[in-house]
């Protein structure tokens, strides 16, 4: 572990140091009286190629990570701009992670390089005025008409829609009610942002008057269906991949702001003298300006470590909402004991810690209130489980998700669906996870299918469409999973074992096909034809007799058989082997298996082609050759 200054932080510190220096006091008190947006000190920094910083050179950045980010926007806001200059650039370093990340070749080269040249300005298109920070429940409606969405609806607290050029906007695209989910039916879309076409009613706010905040309204907004990123209905998972920096990155602006009140609070307590001596000789005023000092130190110490997670690829959002919360909560003790340090004066603008005062609610209150930051920490941090009926557990690279009704042969009822439905929501949103593992509690079963007891006393017939957590079929996992199979694997705990893609047996595992047996269908299983042999699969729906890990080995639906002491270890081996690799390239190879068994020879190669290209566009193409050659392990940067 080594606390020393990073030489690369401290050249960024100093060039965008000497940049803020060019815009001292008096330009940021014009600015919070006048209101008009800091576009010399926006152009300043687009000029010497800052607000490119995290994208990647091949679209016109520097390729640089979070943490140095978090450098730059703690000195914007130290400089004496806190909050007004720091917003001003804030979006350019975060807002399109989404389509840095899920966006297609093309999408990229258009949309990435105008941002980082600082041509374009953005402006983040989420919050509504009656769901807050609930996002699956948002209103704004985006119907699709051929080559084109309408989008309808009520965004609120949208800043620089008075100066945006685009709009990255999160709409529904399939009503709640035709979801199985609520994070599912969400789209996300990069476009123009056309205010002579939308209703922009600017919020008269506390502070950080210079840039600005808005309620906007939609009515039949036309949007390109090339202006969609990824897939429709994905846009949920998409826009968390901009969450934890973001709350990284104000969690810097608020230690910024901080110091930057405690400076001038020092400034004063040396320089003011009541009753014939500095009041700074007195301890009522010492003692809490020390106590500002550690809260900022320690709060900086967490800042940097969520963001050396993020950008090593590890699971930042513990860390990332601490920092977000400490820092919060420093900043603002600071810049109100600034106040008080100042008496009277305090109170007067040409003294700017008022100013500070207003602006650093700013980072207290958003992107996350406090509240929620505690409630995270508490219920997921504290807890291994998502549900009573599920647990899941970060181990680096790798996640274990366990069923666990033992008692009950985790079988399937209301709990341990919904509990599977966050565990791979979670997953599918984690950027540092690459591979699950999921098994069942117990030594005796993996699953053994639907709970009967349950599905009697609800009468459940035909179930609805999204009723299981199936991936490919509800949930959406784009990384590799593996069944780990510690028992019994019948009806639902057979699909369960079949949606993986990697399945590792325990030598007395079983695995059945039991619906015919209960009277209740299987209209899972037609993908079961592409891994084992026709009349295999004819005799186990038939029948519904279960067989042993080895036949299942011998018809191909098991990789590999194990005792049962080595199967968690066997499979551990396994997701790391994988984790290790490409994470585009695993990606892409995934589907291209999937591809390949639902289609002919020609139509796979075409669409190997299209998978791959953007995985030999990538700076991981060129990573692992260097890696290779230099003998060290590859840094990937893709997910």
């Amino acid at each position: 572990m080594n606390f020393a200054p990073v030489e690369q932080h401290e050249r960024i510190r100093e060039a965008v140091g000497r940049i803020c220096a060019r815009f001292g006091d008096d330009y940021w008190f014009e600015r919070d009286h006048d209101g008009a947006f800091p576009e010399a000190f926006y152009r300043a920094l687009a000029d010497d190629g800052w607000l490119g910083m995290c994208i990647a050179p091949e679209f016109g950045g520097a390729g640089l990570g979070v943490s140095e980010a978090a450098v730059m926007m703690q000195t914007i806001a130290q400089s004496g701009g806190g909050m007004s200059a720091a917003s001003s650039v804030h979006i350019n370093l975060f807002g399109l992670n989404p389509v840095a990340v899920f966006g297609n070749h093309e999408q990229r080269r258009r949309m990435l390089p105008p941002v980082a040249r600082g041509q374009v300005k953005s402006c983040f298109g989420v919050t509504e005025p009656n769901t807050g920070l609930n996002t699956t429940q948002l209103k704004t409606r985006a119907v699709r008409h051929g080559d084109r969405y309408l989008v309808n609806g009520q965004k609120v607290w949208i800043s620089t829609a008075q100066v945006a050029d685009h709009i990255l906007l999160l709409a529904r695209t399939t009503p709640l009610e035709d979801v199985s989910k609520p994070t599912q039916g969400l789209s996300l879309f990069y476009t123009r942002f056309d205010r002579s076409r939308v209703t922009v009613h600017e919020i008269e706010k506390m502070g950080r008057k210079c840039v600005d905040s808005n309620e906007l309204f939609f009515e039949d907004y036309e949007i390109p269906v090339e202006d969609r990123i990824g897939e429709e209905g994905d846009g949920f998972r998409y826009i968390l991949h901009g969450m934890n920096p973001e709350r990284v990155l104000i969690a810097a602006e608020a230690v910024g702001i901080g110091r930057l009140a405690l400076s001038r609070a020092v400034a004063y307590a040396k320089d003011r003298v009541v009753f014939n001596r500095p009041i700074g000789q007195n301890q009522s005023i010492q003692h809490p300006l020390a106590q500002n000092w550690m809260e900022l130190e320690a709060a900086n110490l967490m800042v940097m470590q969520a963001a050396w997670q993020y950008d090593n690829g590890l699971d930042c959002g513990a860390a990332a909402n601490a920092a977000k919360y400490l820092a919060g909560e420093a900043g603002f003790n600071a810049c109100q004991q600034a106040v008080m340090t100042h008496g009277g004066f305090g109170y007067a603008k040409e003294y700017h810690v008022e100013r500070y005062l207003r602006e650093v609610m700013i980072p207290r209150i958003a992107p996350i209130s406090p509240q929620l930051v505690l409630c995270y920490i508490a219920e997921l941090l504290l807890s291994t489980t998502t549900m009573d009926e599920v647990l899941y557990e970060n181990r680096g690279a790798v996640v274990l998700i366990t069923m666990n009704r033992p008692a009950q042969l985790n079988a399937i009822n209301a709990g341990l669906r919904q509990g599977l439905f966050d565990a791979f929501a979670r997953f599918e949103a984690d950027a540092a996870a690459r591979v699950a593992i999921l098994t069942g509690s117990g030594p005796k079963a993996f699953c053994a299918g639907m709970d009967l007891k349950e599905a009697a006393a609800t009468g459940l017939a035909v179930p609805p469409r999204g009723f299981l957590p199936v991936i490919g079929q509800g949930v959406t996992v784009s990384k590799p999973t593996i069944a780990a199979v510690n028992g019994v694997a019948f009806a639902g705990g057979w699909l369960f074992a079949q949606m993986c893609d990697l399945c590792v047996a325990a030598e007395h595992a079983s695995f059945g096909i039991t619906e015919a047996r209960v009277g209740r269908g299987m209209p899972w299983a037609p993908p079961l034809v592409h891994m084992v042999q026709q009349r295999a699969m004819m005799e186990l729906l038939l029948t519904g007799d279960a067989i042993d890990a080895q036949r299942a080995l011998q018809i191909g639906f098991v990789n590999r058989v194990v005792p049962a002491a080595d199967l968690l270890p066997t499979c551990f081996t396994l997701a790391e082997r994988i984790a290790a690799n490409a994470p585009l390239t695993v990606r892409a190879a995934r589907e291209l298996v999937y591809l390949s068994t639902e289609m002919g020879r020609s139509a796979a190669l075409r669409a190997a082609e299209h998978l791959f290209d953007s995985v030999y566009r990538s700076e991981d193409a060129q990573e692992g050759p260097r890696a290779f050659r230099e003998k060290r392990a590859p840094q990937w940067k893709g997910r």
